[in-house]
């Protein structure tokens, strides 16, 4: 979801709020340069539970929703999560918290 179309100063990850969180995360990015965004989540041992590939994005912030579910729609169980975002500037990771 594109929140601010004006141009921002850097690329990078925006906030991820809140954490902890009983049901939904969001991730904000802003992107200086068009391009690819990718999201991922994984759970402590690595393993992909979410993924995101949202195709082109131009310059903007944007924010991300986790529900806390994974592919398949089942929802996750509480436990520390880790969000990778992935734009052709630069790559960034954040820690994640479910307490349901």
């Amino acid at each position: 979801q594109h929140r601010n179309p004006s141009w921002p100063q850097f690329t990078g990850c925006q906030s991820v709020f809140p954490t902890p969180s009983n049901s939904t995360v969001t991730l904000g990015l802003s992107m200086t340069q068009r391009g690819p965004v990718e999201l991922r989540i994984y759970s402590v041992d690595g393993r992909r539970v979410r993924n995101w590939s949202n195709g082109i994005y131009e310059p903007g912030v944007y924010d991300f929703v986790w529900d806390g579910r994974d592919e398949g729609g089942n929802a996750m169980r509480a436990g520390v999560y880790y969000a990778r975002m992935s734009t052709p500037q630069a790559k960034f990771s954040r820690t994640l918290t479910l307490l349901t």
